[in-house]
């Protein structure tokens, strides 16, 4: 019981970190990718992007990266701490 617990809080963690970190990853693509004479600026990103199709927008094709992030640390919590255990 307490193995399947830690699995899914392993996978649970990994989803939440995705979750914060997706609309930072998009902006910076965003900025990345631009062409332009001036760099576009954070807030300028996000403002267009919301202009594009609203707050969903930064959301959009983020569902293989949130199952790649459950499935990751599914595995990567439960595996640290056994061998932390083992090495303790």
């Amino acid at each position: 019981m307490k193995f399947a617990w830690m699995m899914n809080a392993g996978g649970m963690a990994g989803v939440m970190s995705w979750i914060v970190s997706i609309p930072q990853d998009i902006i910076k693509n965003k900025q990345q990718c631009h062409i332009g004479e001036k760099p576009l600026g954070m807030m300028e990103c996000f403002n267009q992007l919301r202009n594009d199709g609203g707050i969903s927008r930064i959301f959009k094709g983020s569902s293989p990266t949130l199952a790649r992030g459950y499935i990751v640390n599914l595995v990567t919590l439960p595996l640290f701490d056994a061998l932390m255990a083992k090495w303790s």
